[in-house]
């Protein structure tokens, strides 16, 4: 400790700039990781000054070179991920070559060197290490290697759900750990990309130029920022002093294999659509390039993916298409060995055609349009003061949108979506008409009706300060690291109808087009608005302490201050949060083969822009018109007629606070035999003052089926109150038992049976859960995160057939049907909206299992290798009903599946690199 001290007159400097960093600065996770190299006699002696020389072909700036400290340790720190070579010598003794070291991120990975005095030279091809026994995160690291021999889809999104404990949710966005799919933190290059409003993931990006993807599910230190879910931290390729290129093209298609036709009960009720004429068919066309500006001194890469897609739902005339575009580009600087500056620019405008897949009674005219995407740039500098000091400091800029109007009109008469009429350009978007929504067999019809236009920004700047191998009077080293983080966002939105007006087309006879009537639906008062904002700043410390070299403490905190202000300006969340963490690891046997870990975390929500507009004042004032006609069908009077004010009444509690998770871990990890481990690990997340609303005017009866009174109003309006009270909660268990083969002889493995059990009263944020009060009783219940019984196994096998290799790579996932509720017709909502028995408590789906596997054949050409891959997804078929669109069918109690997840599709692809 005094030798730290001694040598920090010397980081005066670098301290006044951290400290004015304080008030805006945002901080990344891990980019890189840590090498460890323990060198000793053949007595098991440390040995003192010893040169430790390491190259790499991603490291760039070329060898670096330590000596050994007084417990004959040489520590190097921020490495890219890859496979590194080691030399180590001293006078008088040997020298030893370890080739093959793999360094991931986020991990210190530990190699030990053994002398001899004899002067004997020794080379060694370095294992990976089964059994990592200084970490205490609870996740997966998947490198490139590895995803290109299983059947990921060549998606990141599906790569992640590999992690035990990961669910599959909506739109690609996951339940991790037992969070709502819209907590979880997304990175890119350790850079926080996630959508600043709704919390879900904002970028697609070229699969290809993926090195590493890290999932964290708990465990992890005050630098990876807040978030009560889970983190996915994609790490991008830097290139290396050769030139490389990579280009592929592949094909999926959906409809090639057997069709499932209607699934019906006993007695003949269809409970799910057919899907003979249902289609998918994909395009992937991606290409990469990257190597040397200046030879060990600037690098860069550039990488660009096309995606289309075509695919419709059964009955559907207008297929759902999807246009990608994705482009990355990089630039890698090292000057001099003190100093290296990182750019990367990434883009993925894309467009989304006919997105209303929910019904085959939509006219082309009708339907919608979403374009997004946006531009992520990121600059970074790491200043290398000493090999034991570094500066981490980066600012990235990220803007993002998404628009969503109707299909502009083509004069293309090969397509069957909306016709331009006579004289009307190309493209044209009609915001003018209003549309037709068509319901009892009616088309929708005229104009898609509406339109949103939106603007999302998020700005960060960090700076981190690394200090390792500082000696402990105690005994012991430490790796501290202090940093400074802030973030600034907007939400710039404009949403309004066409013509202002809303008509219903129906049919008083279902499906009998002569009984169509014309209903004026909704009068709105004009298009809205508005601007939400945040701010966030934070500071954290955080230390790895061995006091002896079995034993490793991680431990810190990170302080959160953030506000988010509504339309008006006003805060309507906001807080200072503290997120202390301690965790320790500990191998009792001092093998390296045995870890038993274990610790507590606190980890804080900060919030996301659409909690804080839940209180902006701008509203579509409307008035809703249903005439007599729906009388016969619905029994709320506020179905028939409605007002509703141009100004939002919501409001905020004056003592708003802000989610938080309590997370409690024990880690079991041993390797029994050599390469292959076994494990099991139990952790349990404790939710609590999550954001939810209550009711301010309306009271119900005493079973909450019924509006009974106002009590400011008489109009029965509906004035929601945000909140965060102590009842919005989630309790969850996750014990995980199962084994890891790490790559050698050919193959690797993965399998993890996982026991969840996830209860409470909100799932995810403004659930409504206490809108009602009658119904607080039946809303603390089981959620769709309890699966109770999971089990996911992966891995694949390099058959060799020299001088070409086949792989075969296999993905097997099998679980517990989701719980359900049973709710019962009610005066005020129209549907199933009051419970009568707790939630999730009245039924769960049967289990479903899949399958898919993938071969691929590299065959080596003159110049370069050409890999051949043929990809079976769902090879079975089996077909799990998709969360959002199952229900109760009103009458005969039974459950309806508009749209089954995930069918069997064969992937074809090609790809050729040097």
């Amino acid at each position: 400790m005094l030798r730290f001290f001694s040598r920090s007159r010397a980081l005066l400097p670098l301290m006044a700039v951290f400290v004015s960093l304080l008030v805006s600065a945002q901080a990344w996770a891990q980019t890189n990781g840590q090498l460890s190299v323990e060198v000793s006699d053949e007595n098991q002696l440390p040995l003192n000054a010893a040169l430790v020389e390491l190259s790499s072909a991603a490291l760039i700036g070329g060898t670096q070179k330590r000596e050994t400290n007084d417990l004959g340790v040489a520590e190097f720190t921020q490495l890219p991920p890859g496979q590194y070579k080691v030399i180590v010598s001293r006078d008088n003794f040997g020298s030893s070559t370890i080739t093959g070291i793999v360094v991931t991120i986020n991990r210190t990975t530990r190699q030990s060197v053994t002398l001899n005095s004899s002067g004997e030279v020794v080379d060694v091809v370095a294992k990976q290490k089964a059994v990592d026994t200084s970490s205490t995160t609870r996740g997966e690291v998947l490198t490139k290697a590895f995803l290109q021999k299983i059947p990921t889809g060549r998606s990141y999104q599906t790569a992640t759900q590999l992690a035990a404990g990961v669910q599959a949710g909506s739109g690609g966005n996951p339940n991790m750990a037992g969070g709502a799919t819209n907590e979880n933190t997304y990175m890119l290059d350790g850079a926080n990309i996630t959508d600043p409003v709704t919390g879900t993931f904002s970028n697609n990006f070229n699969f290809d130029a993926i090195q590493q993807i890290e999932v964290l599910l708990g465990g992890y230190m005050p630098e990876y920022g807040v978030s009560i879910g889970g983190i996915v931290n994609l790490v991008t390729d830097s290139g290396t002093n050769n030139l490389e290129f990579d280009t592929s093209v592949y094909y999926v298609n959906g409809t090639l294999g057997p069709k499932e036709d209607e699934r019906l009960s006993a007695d003949g009720f269809a409970i799910a659509p057919t899907l003979f004429d249902s289609q998918l068919q994909q395009t992937q066309i991606a290409a990469k390039v990257s190597g040397p500006v200046v030879r060990d001194k600037a690098w860069f890469i550039i990488s660009y993916q096309n995606d289309r897609s075509l695919q419709s739902l059964a009955g559907i005339p207008q297929a759902r298409d999807y246009h990608g575009n994705y482009v990355l580009a990089k630039l890698t600087y090292q000057p001099t060995p003190e100093h290296r500056f990182a750019v990367f620019v990434q883009s993925d405008p894309t467009s989304i055609d006919n997105g209303l897949q929910g019904s085959p009674f939509i006219k082309g005219e009708a339907q919608e349009r979403q374009v997004q995407g946006g531009v992520v740039s990121n600059t970074r500098w790491q200043w290398f003061l000493s090999p034991d000091v570094n500066l981490d400091t980066a600012f990235l800029a990220q803007k993002s949108f998404i628009e969503v109007n109707g299909v502009p009109c083509t004069h293309n008469r090969n397509r069957e979506w909306n016709q331009c009429a006579p004289g009307v350009l190309e493209n044209t978007v009609d915001f003018e008409t209003p549309g037709r929504s068509g319901s009892f067999g009616a088309f929708s019809q005229v104009a898609y009706g509406n339109y949103y236009f939106d603007d999302r920004s998020r700005y960060t700047a960090s700076s981190k300060l690394q200090v390792v191998s500082v000696e402990d009077p105690l005994g012991g080293t430490h790796d501290l690291k202090f940093g400074v983080e802030g973030t600034q966002t907007v939400w710039d939105q404009v949403q309004g109808y066409s013509g202002n007006t809303i008509y219903q087309d129906l049919n008083e006879s279902t499906f009998d087009p002569q009984t169509l009537q014309n209903f004026l639906l909704y009068e709105l008062t004009g298009p809205i608005k508005f601007r939400t904002t945040g701010s966030e700043y934070n500071v954290y410390a955080q230390d790895s302490w061995k006091p002896v070299n079995n034993l490793t403490l991680n431990y810190g905190s990170r302080l959160d201050y953030f506000v988010m202000r509504n339309d008006l300006g006003d805060p309507t969340v906001g807080g200072l949060l503290l997120g202390p963490r301690l965790f320790a690891a500990w191998d009792p046997f001092g093998t390296q083969k045995t870890k038993i870990a274990t610790g507590f975390g606190r980890f804080n929500d900060t919030g996301r822009l659409a909690v804080a507009s839940y209180t902006s004042s701008a509203g579509l004032g409307q008035k809703l018109y249903l005439g007599e006609f729906f009388g016969n069908f619905l029994n709320s009077q506020s179905q028939t007629y409605f007002v509703s004010p141009k100004q939002n009444l919501d409001t905020a509690f004056e003592g708003i606070g802000a989610p938080r998770v309590d997370e409690l871990i024990l880690t079991l990890e041993r390797e029994v035999v050599e390469d292959f481990a076994l494990f099991s690990s139990m952790s349990g997340k404790y939710t609590r003052f999550g954001y939810e609303q209550d009711e301010l005017n309306l009271v119900y009866d005493s079973d909450g089926s019924a509006v009974i009174g106002s009590r400011f109003a008489q109009d029965q309006l509906s004035y929601g109150r945000l909140r965060t009270p102590l009842l919005a909660l989630r309790n969850y268990f996750q014990w995980d038992l199962g084994f890891r083969k790490v790559e050698s002889r050919r193959w690797a493995a993965s399998a993890t049976y996982t026991f969840t059990r996830s209860v409470g009263t909100s799932q995810q944020a403004l659930t409504g859960t206490f809108l009602n009060d009658a119904q607080t009783f039946y809303n603390y219940g089981l959620f769709l995160t309890d699966l109770r019984h999971s089990v996911k196994a992966f891995g694949y096998w390099d058959i060799p057939n020299d001088p070409n290799t086949t792989t075969l790579g296999l993905i097997v996932v099998a679980y517990d049907g989701f719980p359900l509720d049973r709710r019962y017709y009610s005066e005020q909502f129209d549907g199933y909206s009051t419970r009568v028995v707790p939630r999730g408590t009245y039924v769960r789906f049967n289990p479903n299992w899949q399958v898919s596997l993938n071969v691929t054949q590299r065959i080596d050409v003159r110049k370069g290798q050409l890999a051949l891959d043929f990809e079976a997804r769902n090879l079975f078929n089996n077909r799990a009903p998709e969360i959002p669109f199952t229900s109760f069918i009103s009458t005969q109690n039974r459950l309806s599946t508009a749209i089954r997840q995930d069918p069997l599709a064969f992937q074809f692809g090609v790809q050729y690199s040097f």
